[in-house]
Protein backbone atom coordinates (compact mmCIF):
# COMPACT_ATOMS: atom_id res chain seq x y z
CA UNK A 1 0.00 0.00 0.00
CA UNK A 2 1.51 3.22 -1.01
CA UNK A 3 1.25 6.29 0.91
CA UNK A 4 -1.53 8.12 -0.62
CA UNK A 5 -3.55 5.33 -0.71
CA UNK A 6 -2.65 4.41 3.21
CA UNK A 7 -3.83 8.15 4.02
CA UNK A 8 -6.68 7.95 2.06
CA UNK A 9 -7.81 4.14 4.26
CA UNK A 10 -6.95 6.44 7.54
CA UNK A 11 -9.44 9.28 5.98
CA UNK A 12 -11.70 7.18 5.05
CA UNK A 13 -11.93 4.88 8.62
CA UNK A 14 -12.12 8.37 10.28
CA UNK A 15 -8.80 7.66 11.70
CA UNK A 16 -7.81 11.36 12.15
CA UNK A 17 -10.74 12.85 14.23
CA UNK A 18 -10.23 10.27 17.28
CA UNK A 19 -6.28 10.52 17.11
CA UNK A 20 -6.22 14.49 17.19
CA UNK A 21 -9.09 14.17 20.20
CA UNK A 22 -7.16 12.16 22.17
CA UNK A 23 -3.93 14.29 21.96
CA UNK A 24 -5.80 17.20 23.06
CA UNK A 25 -7.97 15.37 25.99
CA UNK A 26 -4.38 13.61 26.93
CA UNK A 27 -2.80 17.06 27.00
CA UNK A 28 -5.90 18.38 28.58
CA UNK A 29 -5.37 15.39 31.47
CA UNK A 30 -1.55 15.81 31.67
CA UNK A 31 -2.20 19.73 32.84
CA UNK A 32 -4.53 18.69 35.25
CA UNK A 33 -2.52 16.13 37.13
CA UNK A 34 0.33 18.24 37.11
CA UNK A 35 -0.92 20.60 39.54
CA UNK A 36 -3.41 18.15 40.87
CA UNK A 37 -0.51 16.00 41.99
CA UNK A 38 1.97 18.80 44.10
CA UNK A 39 -1.03 19.56 45.81
CA UNK A 40 -1.50 16.09 47.54
CA UNK A 41 2.08 15.48 47.86
CA UNK A 42 1.55 12.34 45.26
CA UNK A 43 4.97 11.15 44.44
CA UNK A 44 6.93 12.20 41.18
CA UNK A 45 6.68 8.76 39.94
CA UNK A 46 2.92 8.97 40.07
CA UNK A 47 3.19 11.59 36.95
CA UNK A 48 5.49 10.25 35.26
CA UNK A 49 3.40 6.62 35.01
CA UNK A 50 0.33 8.84 34.06
CA UNK A 51 1.91 10.33 31.18
CA UNK A 52 3.72 6.76 29.77
CA UNK A 53 0.14 5.65 30.01
CA UNK A 54 -1.15 8.24 27.44
CA UNK A 55 1.58 7.08 25.56
CA UNK A 56 0.94 3.84 25.05
CA UNK A 57 -2.66 4.56 24.88
CA UNK A 58 -2.30 6.67 21.52
CA UNK A 59 -1.51 3.57 19.72
CA UNK A 60 -4.06 2.07 20.77
CA UNK A 61 -6.73 4.77 20.16
CA UNK A 62 -5.48 4.49 16.66
CA UNK A 63 -5.86 0.38 16.14
CA UNK A 64 -9.23 1.35 17.48
CA UNK A 65 -10.38 3.96 15.65
CA UNK A 66 -9.33 1.58 12.26
CA UNK A 67 -11.03 -1.58 13.24
CA UNK A 68 -14.19 -0.07 14.64
CA UNK A 69 -16.68 2.36 14.40
CA UNK A 70 -19.34 4.13 15.94
CA UNK A 71 -23.15 3.37 15.11
CA UNK A 72 -26.53 4.02 16.24
CA UNK A 73 -26.25 0.46 17.77
CA UNK A 74 -23.16 0.88 19.72
CA UNK A 75 -19.41 0.40 18.59
CA UNK A 76 -19.26 -2.21 15.63
CA UNK A 77 -16.29 -3.70 13.29
CA UNK A 78 -16.40 -1.65 9.86
CA UNK A 79 -16.32 -5.05 8.03
CA UNK A 80 -19.10 -6.52 9.87
CA UNK A 81 -21.54 -3.92 9.56
CA UNK A 82 -24.06 -3.41 7.20
CA UNK A 83 -24.52 -0.15 5.43
CA UNK A 84 -27.41 1.05 7.16
CA UNK A 85 -25.59 1.12 10.34
CA UNK A 86 -22.97 2.89 9.47
CA UNK A 87 -23.38 6.93 9.89
CA UNK A 88 -20.16 7.70 8.01
CA UNK A 89 -21.10 8.34 4.17
CA UNK A 90 -18.18 7.19 3.16
CA UNK A 91 -18.15 3.35 4.43
CA UNK A 92 -21.44 3.74 3.85
CA UNK A 93 -21.08 3.83 -0.01
CA UNK A 94 -18.20 1.32 0.35
CA UNK A 95 -20.55 -1.01 2.54
CA UNK A 96 -22.94 -0.38 -0.86
CA UNK A 97 -20.36 -0.93 -2.97
CA UNK A 98 -20.33 2.54 -4.26
CA UNK A 99 -22.88 5.30 -5.96
CA UNK A 100 -23.48 5.28 -9.35
CA UNK A 101 -22.09 8.22 -9.55
CA UNK A 102 -19.88 9.55 -12.39
CA UNK A 103 -16.74 11.51 -12.12
CA UNK A 104 -14.97 12.76 -15.39
CA UNK A 105 -11.78 13.15 -14.39
CA UNK A 106 -9.75 16.07 -15.77
CA UNK A 107 -8.39 15.07 -19.71
CA UNK A 108 -4.92 14.78 -19.80
CA UNK A 109 -3.37 17.37 -22.67
CA UNK A 110 -0.43 15.46 -24.44
CA UNK A 111 0.43 17.73 -26.94
CA UNK A 112 3.52 19.37 -27.39
CA UNK A 113 3.09 22.70 -25.80
CA UNK A 114 1.44 23.08 -22.94
CA UNK A 115 -0.46 26.45 -24.28
CA UNK A 116 -3.44 23.78 -24.97
CA UNK A 117 -4.38 23.24 -21.34
CA UNK A 118 -6.68 25.57 -21.86
CA UNK A 119 -8.16 22.91 -24.14
CA UNK A 120 -8.04 20.00 -22.43
CA UNK A 121 -9.51 21.42 -19.45
CA UNK A 122 -12.65 23.06 -21.82
CA UNK A 123 -12.91 19.69 -23.28
CA UNK A 124 -13.55 18.17 -19.69
CA UNK A 125 -15.70 20.88 -18.56
CA UNK A 126 -18.02 21.33 -21.60
CA UNK A 127 -18.91 17.15 -21.03
CA UNK A 128 -19.31 17.69 -17.42
CA UNK A 129 -22.20 20.17 -18.32
CA UNK A 130 -23.46 18.24 -21.17
CA UNK A 131 -24.18 15.33 -18.39
CA UNK A 132 -25.16 17.26 -15.64
CA UNK A 133 -28.67 18.30 -17.30
CA UNK A 134 -29.26 14.20 -16.89
CA UNK A 135 -31.56 13.97 -13.76
CA UNK A 136 -30.86 10.07 -13.35
CA UNK A 137 -27.20 11.00 -13.55
CA UNK A 138 -24.72 11.52 -10.57
CA UNK A 139 -22.33 13.38 -11.78
CA UNK A 140 -19.13 15.49 -9.75
CA UNK A 141 -18.57 18.83 -10.09
CA UNK A 142 -16.29 20.65 -12.38
CA UNK A 143 -14.34 21.90 -9.39
CA UNK A 144 -14.52 18.75 -7.72
CA UNK A 145 -12.62 17.10 -10.96
CA UNK A 146 -10.32 19.92 -11.19
CA UNK A 147 -8.77 18.96 -8.27
CA UNK A 148 -7.93 15.69 -9.10
CA UNK A 149 -5.87 17.01 -12.37
CA UNK A 150 -2.42 16.00 -11.21
CA UNK A 151 -3.72 13.45 -8.72
CA UNK A 152 -1.61 9.94 -8.31
CA UNK A 153 -4.01 8.03 -6.98
CA UNK A 154 -4.93 4.90 -8.31
CA UNK A 155 -8.55 4.48 -9.92
CA UNK A 156 -9.67 2.36 -6.90
CA UNK A 157 -8.79 5.18 -4.29
CA UNK A 158 -9.71 7.67 -6.43
CA UNK A 159 -13.28 5.95 -6.40
CA UNK A 160 -13.31 5.31 -2.93
CA UNK A 161 -12.31 9.17 -2.16
CA UNK A 162 -14.51 10.64 -4.29
CA UNK A 163 -17.66 7.77 -3.51
CA UNK A 164 -17.97 7.38 -7.02
CA UNK A 165 -18.85 3.69 -9.20
CA UNK A 166 -17.64 5.61 -13.22
CA UNK A 167 -14.47 7.44 -14.04
CA UNK A 168 -14.39 8.78 -17.41
CA UNK A 169 -10.31 9.77 -18.44
CA UNK A 170 -8.91 10.43 -21.81
CA UNK A 171 -6.27 12.27 -23.51
CA UNK A 172 -5.96 15.12 -25.90
CA UNK A 173 -3.11 15.92 -28.49
CA UNK A 174 -3.78 19.04 -30.49
CA UNK A 175 -1.06 20.36 -33.31
CA UNK A 176 -2.26 23.31 -35.16
CA UNK A 177 -5.66 21.91 -36.38
CA UNK A 178 -4.93 18.35 -36.08
CA UNK A 179 -7.32 16.91 -33.02
CA UNK A 180 -6.80 13.22 -31.82
CA UNK A 181 -9.10 12.88 -28.19
CA UNK A 182 -8.46 9.31 -26.43
CA UNK A 183 -11.77 8.53 -24.09
CA UNK A 184 -12.41 5.63 -21.48
CA UNK A 185 -15.00 5.05 -19.08
CA UNK A 186 -14.33 2.60 -15.92
CA UNK A 187 -16.83 0.70 -13.84
CA UNK A 188 -14.81 0.82 -10.47
CA UNK A 189 -17.08 -2.05 -9.09
CA UNK A 190 -16.35 -4.17 -11.61
CA UNK A 191 -13.23 -2.84 -12.44
CA UNK A 192 -13.83 -3.25 -16.34
CA UNK A 193 -13.22 -0.54 -19.05
CA UNK A 194 -17.08 -0.53 -20.46
CA UNK A 195 -15.50 1.71 -23.48
CA UNK A 196 -12.43 2.92 -25.14
CA UNK A 197 -12.40 4.92 -28.19
CA UNK A 198 -9.83 7.41 -30.17
CA UNK A 199 -11.44 10.14 -32.13
CA UNK A 200 -9.32 12.05 -35.08
CA UNK A 201 -9.91 14.55 -36.83
CA UNK A 202 -10.01 18.19 -37.49
CA UNK A 203 -10.29 20.97 -34.83
CA UNK A 204 -13.82 21.84 -36.21
CA UNK A 205 -15.01 18.09 -35.43
CA UNK A 206 -14.69 18.83 -31.32
CA UNK A 207 -18.25 19.42 -31.10
CA UNK A 208 -19.29 16.02 -32.52
CA UNK A 209 -16.68 14.43 -30.77
CA UNK A 210 -17.99 15.72 -27.40
CA UNK A 211 -21.80 14.74 -28.77
CA UNK A 212 -20.92 11.05 -29.46
CA UNK A 213 -18.98 11.01 -26.18
CA UNK A 214 -21.78 12.42 -23.94
CA UNK A 215 -23.86 9.71 -25.94
CA UNK A 216 -21.70 7.10 -25.64
CA UNK A 217 -21.60 7.28 -21.39
CA UNK A 218 -25.76 7.68 -21.94
CA UNK A 219 -26.01 4.74 -23.56
CA UNK A 220 -23.52 2.32 -21.42
CA UNK A 221 -24.48 3.42 -18.20
CA UNK A 222 -28.53 2.74 -19.90
CA UNK A 223 -29.82 6.11 -18.83
CA UNK A 224 -33.19 6.90 -19.95
CA UNK A 225 -33.78 9.80 -21.26
CA UNK A 226 -36.46 12.94 -21.43
CA UNK A 227 -37.08 14.24 -24.85
CA UNK A 228 -36.08 17.31 -23.59
CA UNK A 229 -32.47 15.77 -22.20
CA UNK A 230 -31.66 14.64 -25.66
CA UNK A 231 -32.41 17.52 -27.29
CA UNK A 232 -30.09 19.41 -24.74
CA UNK A 233 -27.45 16.87 -24.97
CA UNK A 234 -27.06 17.73 -28.72
CA UNK A 235 -27.11 20.92 -28.41
CA UNK A 236 -24.22 23.16 -29.30
CA UNK A 237 -23.38 26.43 -28.15
CA UNK A 238 -22.31 27.97 -31.47
CA UNK A 239 -20.76 26.47 -34.28
CA UNK A 240 -17.90 29.04 -34.81
CA UNK A 241 -14.71 27.87 -33.71
CA UNK A 242 -12.73 30.86 -33.14
CA UNK A 243 -15.64 31.79 -30.60
CA UNK A 244 -15.39 28.40 -29.34
CA UNK A 245 -11.97 28.94 -28.80
CA UNK A 246 -11.69 32.22 -27.25
CA UNK A 247 -14.48 31.09 -24.83
CA UNK A 248 -12.37 28.38 -23.49
CA UNK A 249 -9.43 30.64 -23.49
CA UNK A 250 -11.71 33.07 -21.48
CA UNK A 251 -12.97 30.06 -19.12
CA UNK A 252 -9.62 29.32 -18.21
CA UNK A 253 -8.61 32.56 -17.10
CA UNK A 254 -11.66 33.51 -15.17
CA UNK A 255 -10.91 29.96 -12.92
CA UNK A 256 -7.28 31.66 -12.25
CA UNK A 257 -8.78 34.17 -9.79
CA UNK A 258 -6.86 37.40 -10.12
CA UNK A 259 -7.47 40.74 -11.45
CA UNK A 260 -5.75 40.53 -14.08
CA UNK A 261 -6.59 37.37 -15.59
CA UNK A 262 -9.97 38.81 -14.93
CA UNK A 263 -9.63 40.96 -17.41
CA UNK A 264 -8.37 39.37 -20.02
CA UNK A 265 -10.98 36.84 -19.04
CA UNK A 266 -13.61 39.52 -19.90
CA UNK A 267 -11.85 40.47 -22.92
CA UNK A 268 -11.98 36.95 -24.51
CA UNK A 269 -15.79 36.84 -23.57
CA UNK A 270 -16.28 39.70 -25.75
CA UNK A 271 -14.38 38.59 -28.71
CA UNK A 272 -16.39 35.21 -28.78
CA UNK A 273 -19.52 37.16 -28.46
CA UNK A 274 -18.46 39.48 -31.40
CA UNK A 275 -17.01 36.29 -33.61
CA UNK A 276 -21.03 34.89 -33.28
CA UNK A 277 -23.11 37.48 -32.05
CA UNK A 278 -25.96 34.44 -31.84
Amino acid sequence: MNLKKYIAELKRRKVFKPAITYLIVAWLIAQVFSVVFPAFNAPNYFMKTLIIALIIGFPLNLILAWIYELTPQGIKKTKNMTAKASISTQTNAILNNGTDKLVVLPFQNISSSNGNNYFSNGLTEEIIVRLSGIEELDIASRSTSMRYRDSKLDNESLGRELNARYLLGGTVRRHKNDLRISTELIDLKKDTTLWAEIYQGNITDVFVIQEQVSKKIVKSLQLKLSPKEKVALGKKATLNIEAHDANLKAREFLFKYTKSYLLLAIDLFQNAIDLDPK
